[in-house]
């Protein structure tokens, strides 16, 4: 071989590497824009599922996200922020910070900015009692969100077994927020449901008088 020949054999090589290489960089493209549109799919689906909206399908798509299929029960958290703006800095981020992010998953509301959802998803059988898990989640994010000058109450859910129940969750939360006074000094962070009291029977001397006069 010449000089010019191998020249040119290292030419068509290096032009061989460089095309190789743009078409592993568009594969990986491609699949990081895959990965993005079904998380982003992934997302919305959870937000319909906690509101109440029609869904076609409970699998989760993302890689990101898929561990969620391989995870038994579920628990809401529902925060209610007493600043007109959700908080600026991601919530996600201090959970995946501080060891939650394979079990939390934190949500913004579709339309109410002072609205959020935790997800704590609980494993089949979880190293520690799943109720010092949940108010352990509970505490530290309502007390990080304080410290970030966006104070908010939470409401906690009973334990679910199947994505299908979030709204049955997001209800729960709703209950136990609802019985919580803004008003009442010091406000407690966090208030977990508790089976709704059914009407009881209270027995008064006058009933028959006031019944009476109704009539």
């Amino acid at each position: 071989f010449n000089r010019e020949a191998i020249c040119q054999a290292m030419q068509n090589a290096i032009a061989k590497l460089d095309s190789r290489t743009l078409v592993e960089n568009k594969l990986l493209s491609t699949a990081a824009q895959k990965e993005t549109a079904c998380y982003e799919y992934d997302v919305q689906m959870l937000k319909n599922l906690i509101l109440g909206y029609h869904t076609d399908s409970t699998t989760l798509t993302s890689q990101k996200l898929s561990y969620i299929n391989h995870n038994y029960n579920l628990v809401l958290i529902t925060f209610y922020f007493q600043t007109p703006e959700a908080p600026s800095c991601q919530l996600d981020h201090f959970l995946s910070e501080n060891g939650f992010g394979d079990l939390a998953l934190y949500l913004t509301h579709t339309d109410r900015k002072q609205i959020g959802f935790i997800i704590l998803f609980l494993p089949e059988t979880p190293s520690e009692d799943p109720q010092q898990i949940i108010r352990q989640v509970a505490d530290a994010s309502t007390s990080w969100l304080s410290q970030q000058g966006t104070p908010a109450i939470a409401g906690i859910s009973s334990i679910h077994p199947q994505l299908q129940d979030l709204h049955a969750a997001f209800l729960e939360c709703s209950y136990a927020l609802n019985e919580c006074s803004l008003n009442q000094k010091p406000i407690r962070p966090f208030l977990c449901y508790t089976q709704e009291r059914s009407p009881r029977f209270i027995a008064w001397e006058q009933q028959e008088e006031v019944l009476f006069r109704v009539e």
